[in-house]
């Protein structure tokens, strides 16, 4: 994509999940068998920024009381009807996933998750 199609991806991308009647969410998954670990509530609006192909989203609200545990391998944001609106392999910054989030942002302590921040790395065109 072109630096004008990734700012028009990221205006979709923000229209979708903040479309309904309140914020969409960010569920992760681990990778066997696809058990849901947390969902975390994006904020409205969800899409922060988008700087140099990467699509920077505000912080999202905890999972008080995560349903799983394990490690997050993939993740679906949906909007506040439970539509998927987009599907994604997750990991830490550097390992080249598409959610890409700092190790120390996605903690469990007990039943709590958090993720202060995270961004989605679209592709550009060379």
């Amino acid at each position: 994509l072109t630096e004008h199609g990734i700012a028009a991806a990221a205006r979709g991308l923000g229209a979708a999940l903040d479309a309904g009647g309140s914020a969409g969410a960010l569920e992760f998954y681990d990778g066997e068998g696809g058990s849901l670990l947390a969902r975390l509530r994006f904020q409205r609006p969800a899409v922060a920024d988008v700087v140099g192909g990467e699509i920077k989203f505000f912080g999202l609200s905890p999972e008080l009381d995560a349903p799983g545990r394990g490690k997050a391998k993939w993740a679906r944001a949906v909007d506040s009807a439970g539509n998927a609106v987009f599907e994604c392999d997750v990991g830490m910054k550097g390992e080249g996933a598409t959610i890409q989030l700092d190790e120390d942002d996605f903690v469990r302590k007990g039943d709590l998750v958090r993720v202060s921040d995270f961004s989605m790395k679209l592709n550009q065109a060379k």
